[in-house]
């Protein structure tokens, strides 16, 4: 199980800082799709961590192959997002996310349950609001929505 720590100040990572592959994919109306991994109740931007030897974008499609059955091809970089209020623990493991997100060219619209993706939904600008999601996913599909020509480079204020 995955667990989310947000401005917690007597918690420190014991991990060097994990970098993790992400995709924005899109449908035709602009909703961005989400999924509840197997490990958390958290709506979350489909992707996961590097392997050893592994470039960014054979993570990104590997990732999103594994989570959503999707072949994807990255469009453009959206941002690199991390935020030292924000950990993330599995076990006895503390770090620091550092999150590479692309927004991804597919050729399906229909994303495949499997054993890493329990749910699916998409969301757009109103309805994100009121969903539960993993830190900086609102924050990252608002950046989406409303700056999509330049990449995002530095810390993000959270909503809490």
């Amino acid at each position: 199980m995955i667990t989310v720590h947000y401005n917690n100040k007597s918690l420190a990572p014991n991990q060097l800082w994990t970098p993790s592959v992400h995709g924005v994919v899109l449908n035709s109306k602009g909703h961005i799709l989400l999924h509840k991994r197997e490990d958390s109740s958290l709506w979350a931007l489909p992707g996961g961590k590097m392997e050893l030897g592994e470039s960014v974008v054979s993570c990104l499609k590997r990732e999103l192959l594994e989570e959503t059955g999707f072949q994807v091809s990255p469009e453009k970089l959206l941002g690199v997002f991390s935020s030292p209020e924000y950990l993330l623990s599995v076990k006895n493991h503390i770090f620091q996310p550092l999150l590479i997100v692309f927004l991804c060219d597919i050729h399906d619209e229909k994303p495949t349950i499997n054993n890493e993706s329990v749910a699916f939904q998409r969301a757009n600008e109103e309805s994100i609001e009121n969903m539960d999601t993993f830190p900086l996913v609102k924050e990252i599909a608002h950046w989406t929505w409303g700056q999509a020509n330049s990449a995002f480079f530095d810390s993000v204020s959270f909503k809490g």
